[in-house]
């Protein structure tokens, strides 16, 4: 079954590179990233790509994740940015400034700290041209080293790649109630949450040396 699935890919990527002009060597690098994803723990690899998302700055890693997006969008019966659900790649994409945040929604919450550097992008529709997610991966400075932090911001409330952070362990915040799990890897505090704030959908993911700043954070996003 999965060296049928295997070769569907290979067919379909074919087929896109022959379109953008893709180099094959990409397309054996993007199928061979997504068999190492298969066996990857859900949680685990989806922060770590994510936090490399912002990293993404040379023309062939942006191909890279454009034919890994479209491998699993094969594996995903329901992508598609006419759905309920999507994904990353089902949306365009264009780079922003932290303060104009507030105009893709006032209502979204986001970090304003000092010693923080940001790097932010919108992803909308390809269709309408309205916002669908705010996407902000921050990097915080302190004495003892640095917390680096995603936000996504889901304003439809459909984004599906992180929606198993909504079957975390629940607690609560302030009487806010919060997904949530911690977990200590390579000599660094992760954190991963979800929230719901006034009809918009948050997904947090932190690395921090501290066990403590997730929660922090958390805090500061849910308003105390």
């Amino acid at each position: 079954m999965g060296m049928k699935k295997d070769k569907l890919i290979q067919q379909k990527l074919n087929q896109y590179a022959d379109g953008l002009k893709l180099s094959p060597a990409i397309i054996e690098d993007a199928l061979v990233e997504v068999r190492r994803n298969r066996a990857r723990p859900a949680a685990r690899s989806s922060h770590r790509g994510l936090l490399a998302f912002g990293a993404m700055a040379a023309a062939a890693a942006v191909i890279l994740a454009f034919a890994i997006g479209v491998i699993n969008n094969i594996f995903n019966e329901n992508a598609g940015p006419g759905g309920a659900q999507y994904a990353l790649f089902d949306l365009g994409r264009r780079s922003i400034e932290l303060a104009q945040i507030p105009e893709a929604n006032e209502s979204i919450s986001y970090l304003q700290l000092e010693e923080m550097s940001s790097e932010c992008s919108l992803f909308f529709d390809r269709k309408t041209k309205e916002a669908v997610m705010v996407y902000a991966k921050y990097k915080v400075l302190g004495a003892g080293g640095a917390d680096e932090i995603v936000l996504i911001a889901d304003l439809r409330r459909g984004y599906k790649e992180l929606n198993h952070f909504k079957s975390l362990s629940a607690r609560e915040i302030g009487g806010k109630e919060v997904r949530a799990i911690q977990f200590y890897e390579d000599g660094e505090y992760h954190t991963n949450a979800y929230f719901s704030k006034e009809d918009i959908d948050y997904y947090l993911i932190v690395m921090s040396p501290w066990s403590d700043q997730g929660y922090y954070y958390l805090e500061i996003l849910l308003g105390f």
